[in-house]
C-alpha cells in the first residue's frame, strides 16, 4: 500500500484505473459515461434521477474530502493533488507525514469494511431495459460473486447487507449505502488524523519499530518478539507512548527481574568504578539477619569515615550534583508540604546523615533535631552549620547519636519526624516505628520520603550492600502500615506526584489542562515515577478519652483559619487619652483550634487596623484585643477591650482576627468589622 492512498482518495478520472488498487473511489459518473459513450440510448428518467441523486452525493462526499484538505495544509510533506470533480480547480496539500502515520492503516481497514457493497476495481453498471432499471454488481463478496455471472433475478443479486436491512434491492438503496460507507469513512478518517495533527513530533513507523528492538536488545539483551513489537507499536501509535515509557515497563518485566538475578553489572556514579558481575543478588534481609544492630551502626558509621574524601559533596547537598537536584529537592518540599511545618515546631530529623536536612529545617525556622547511628556524619553536620550557618534568628539544632534501639528523647517530645531516604537502612524497622510512635505527641505527623518494594534489586543498592554491607531494604507499604498501627499511628497517606519533568509541545499541554488523552499519557510517566518513589504520611492518633482518635489541626496553619465577628462599642466619641472601651464576641467557623493568643506563633488574638474616615490605612497593627485559651471549631468567645485613642480627628476601627506569625483572617475569607470614631 503506497503511503499517500489517502491522498488519491478523489482524482481526476484517467488515474483512476491506475490507482484502482490502492484506493476505494466509485466513479458512478465516469462508469456511466462509459456505458452511454458505447452507444446506449439515453437514460430513461428513473436512470436520469439516478444519476443526479448520485452526482449529489458525490459532491457531499468531495465537498468532506476536501475540508480534510484543507486541515492538511501545513502539515509538511510530499505534495498531492485533489481534483474537483467539476471545475477542475486544483488544491495542493503536505500529506506525507500525515499519510505515513495514519493513512495505510485508515485504508486497510477501510478496505477490509467496503467490499461487501462496492468492492474493490467494482463498477455499477446501470444499463437501460424496456421495464425500469436494473443493477448489476460485479465483485463482491465471494459467496454471491459466482451467482453474478449469470444474468439472474433481482432476488438473486440482492447484495447482502442491503438483504439483511430488508430493504428493497433498488437505485434509492444502493445510493444510500455508497452515501453512508463514505460519511463514516471521512469520519474515520477525521479520526485517525487529528491526533497527528496534535502531535506532528510523532516518531514514524520505521523509527518506532527500531527504537523498539533498541529498547528489547538493551533491557533484555535480546531482540524483540513480534508479539511485544506490535504490542508496543501499537501503543506508541494510539496512546502516544514513549520509548522511555516502554524501557521502563520492559525493566518492571519479571523476565528483566529473571535476568537481573543472574547477574549485575551497573557502574557505580560516585564512586566510578565498575561492579563485578556477581552469581546471584544480595539478599538485604538475609544481609540483616547476619549482623546486630550494633554491628550496622558500626558499619554505617565506617561508611562515612571511609569515605571523608567526598565530604564536601555530603556537604553540597542538594546542590552536590545537578542530576540529582530536581530529584532531592522536589521529594524535599511535598515532605515538608505533607508535614505541614510551621516555625517553633520541634522537628526530628531521622537518619540525618550530614544534616543537610536538618539545615533546611533549621531555616524554616524548626527546632531541629538531627538523629543518626553515625557519630562521623552528625560531626560532617556540626561542620555544615559552620561553614554555612542559617540566615536570620533560627533556633539552635541539637545534634544525637542513635544507638540503633531507643531514641534518647522523652516521651511526646517532638511535633514531627522527618525521614528523608533513610528508614529503608534500619535492620529493625518495627522497632524503630515503635519508638518513633513513643517520642511523637498525638496528633503529630511522621514524614518518609523512601524508594520503592524492589529497592534492594537495584544494581546501586546491590553495590552498597556488597561493598559497604549497607542494608538497602524493599519498602512495602503493607508492612509499614503494620509496624506503624502497632505503634500508635491511626493514618496513612501517600502522596502522588513525580520530580520527573515531563515538556510537552504547547497544544498537548493545553489538552492535558483539559483532561483529555494526553493526560492519561502523563498519569503513565507519574505511575512509572512511584513505582520507585514512596512519599508517605503517618499520623499519631490523640490518645485519652478519645483513644486512636484523629487530632484536630491548629491555628499553626493557615489552611481553615476563618472566623466571625461582633463589636459593640460603648460610645462612638470620646475624648483625647480617653479609652475607646466595648465588647467583642468572636466565633471559630473554621476546621482548625485556636491557639491561646499568647503563643508566640499560631496564637489567635483579634487585632485592629486604624484607617482614615475615606479608608486609607494609618496604622495596620494599631492593637491587638487578647483572646484567652483554645477555641476549638465551634465554640465562642466574649472579651471586653480598652483600646488606647489615636491623637484627635475622625477615624475608623476596622477588627480582624489574626493568627500571630501566620495571617490575617481576610486572607481566607473571612469579613472584617469596621466601626467609626471620633477622638476630640
Amino acid at each position: 500500500m503506497p503511503a499517500s492512498a489517502i491522498g488519491k482518495i478523489s482524482m481526476e478520472p484517467e488515474q483512476s484505473e491506475r490507482h484502482a488498487e490502492g484506493h476505494q473511489h466509485l466513479d458512478v459518473r465516469r462508469v456511466l459515461a462509459e456505458e452511454w459513450r458505447e452507444g446506449e440510448p439515453e437514460p430513461a428518467d428513473e436512470c436520469s434521477r439516478l444519476c443526479s441523486r448520485q452526482l449529489a452525493h458525490e459532491r457531499v462526499r468531495r465537498d468532506a474530502v476536501q475540508r480534510d484538505a484543507r486541515q492538511l495544509q501545513h502539515v509538511v510533506g510530499e505534495h498531492r493533488v485533489i481534483r474537483d470533480p467539476d471545475d477542475g480547480r486544483r488544491q495542493r496539500i503536505g500529506a506525507e507525514q500525515v499519510l505515513g502515520e495514519r493513512g495505510d492503516a485508515c485504508v486497510r481497514r477501510e478496505r477490509r469494511e467496503v467490499p461487501p457493497v462496492a468492492g474493490e476495481r467494482q463498477m455499477l453498471r446501470v444499463p437501460r431495459q424496456d421495464r425500469g432499471v436494473q443493477q448489476r454488481i460485479a465483485g463482491v463478496a465471494e459467496d454471491v460473486r459466482g451467482e453474478n455471472r449469470e444474468q439472474v433475478s433481482k432476488e438473486q443479486e440482492r447484495d447482502p447487507e442491503i438483504a439483511e436491512r430488508g430493504q428493497r434491492h433498488s437505485r434509492t438503496n444502493i445510493t444510500t449505502v455508497l452515501k453512508d460507507r463514505m460519511r463514516a469513512f471521512v469520519r474515520r478518517l477525521r479520526r485517525w488524523l487529528s491526533p497527528t495533527l496534535r502531535r506532528p513530533d510523532l516518531l514514524e513507523a520505521r523509527e518506532r519499530e527500531a527504537g523498539i528492538d533498541f529498547v528489547y536488545r538493551f533491557v533484555l539483551a535480546r531482540p524483540a518478539d513480534e508479539e511485544g513489537r506490535a504490542r508496543y507499536l501499537r501503543r506508541m501509535q494510539d496512546e502516544g507512548m514513549t520509548l522511555r515509557e516502554v524501557a521502563a515497563e520492559i525493566a518492571a518485566s519479571d523476565e528483566f527481574q529473571r535476568r537481573l538475578r543472574g547477574t549485575i553489572a551497573r557502574e557505580h556514579d560516585e564512586a566510578s568504578g565498575a561492579l563485578a558481575q556477581s552469581e546471584a543478588l544480595v539478599d538485604a534481609g538475609a544481609l540483616s539477619a547476619t549482623l546486630s544492630v550494633e554491628d550496622l551502626a558500626r558499619t554505617a558509621d565506617e561508611y562515612y569515615r571511609t569515605t571523608l574524601q567526598f565530604a564536601d559533596r555530603y556537604l553540597a547537598k542538594p546542590f552536590a550534583d545537578p542530576r540529582d537536584t530536581p530529584d532531592l529537592l522536589g521529594s524535599f518540599a511535598h515532605l515538608v508540604a505533607g508535614l505541614r511545618l510551621v516555625p517553633g515546631m520541634t522537628v526530628l530529623d531521622f537518619g540525618a546523615g550530614a544534616c543537610w536536612t536538618t539545615r533546611c529545617l533549621t531555616q524554616l525556622g524548626c527546632e531541629a533535631i538531627a538523629l543518626d547511628v553515625s557519630p562521623t556524619a552528625l560531626e560532617l553536620g556540626k561542620q555544615l552549620y559552620a561553614r554555612l550557618p542559617p540566615i536570620g534568628s533560627t533556633p539552635p539544632p541539637r545534634f544525637l547519636v542513635f544507638d540503633g534501639r531507643r531514641i534518647d528523647l522523652p516521651d511526646a517530645s517532638v511535633d514531627r519526624i522527618f525521614c528523608f531516604d533513610a528508614f529503608h537502612h534500619v535492620p529493625n524497622p518495627a522497632d524503630v516505628m515503635r519508638e518513633l510512635g513513643r517520642v511523637l505527641r498525638p496528633g503529630g505527623v511522621a514524614g518518609f520520603s523512601e524508594p520503592g518494594r524492589h529497592h534492594s534489586k537495584g544494581a546501586r543498592s546491590q553495590y552498597e550492600m556488597k561493598n559497604y554491607t549497607a542494608i538497602e531494604n524493599d519498602v512495602v507499604m503493607e508492612d509499614v502500615w503494620t509496624w506503624a498501627r502497632a505503634a500508635g499511628f491511626v493514618d496513612l497517606e501517600l502522596a502522588a506526584f513525580s520530580t520527573e519533568s515531563y515538556r510537552v509541545p504547547p497544544a498537548e499541554f493545553d489538552e492535558i489542562t483539559r483532561g483529555g488523552r494526553a493526560l492519561s499519557r502523563y498519569a503513565d510517566r507519574v505511575r512509572v515515577f512511584l513505582q520507585g518513589h514512596q512519599t508517605f504520611l503517618l499520623t499519631k492518633g490523640v490518645r485519652g478519652k478519645g483513644e486512636g482518635e484523629r487530632p484536630v489541626r491548629d491555628s499553626r496553619e493557615r489552611e481553615g483559619l476563618t472566623g466571625e465577628i461582633a463589636i459593640q462599642l460603648e460610645r462612638g466619641s470620646v475624648g483625647s487619652g480617653e479609652p475607646v472601651r466595648g465588647t467583642a464576641t468572636v466565633q471559630n467557623v473554621g476546621s482548625v483550634s485556636w491557639l491561646p493568643g499568647s503563643t508566640p506563633h499560631g496564637g489567635v488574638n483579634l487585632g485592629v487596623h486604624l484607617r482614615a474616615r475615606d479608608g486609607s490605612p494609618i496604622s495596620v497593627d494599631f492593637a491587638r484585643i487578647r483572646l484567652e485559651g483554645t477555641t476549638a471549631p465551634g465554640r465562642t468567645q466574649r472579651v471586653e477591650f480598652a483600646l488606647t485613642p489615636p491623637d484627635p480627628g475622625d477615624y475608623l476601627l476596622e477588627f480582624d482576627l489574626v493568627s500571630e506569625g501566620v495571617g490575617w483572617f481576610e486572607m481566607n475569607g473571612s469579613a472584617t468589622i469596621t466601626r467609626a470614631i471620633t477622638v476630640s
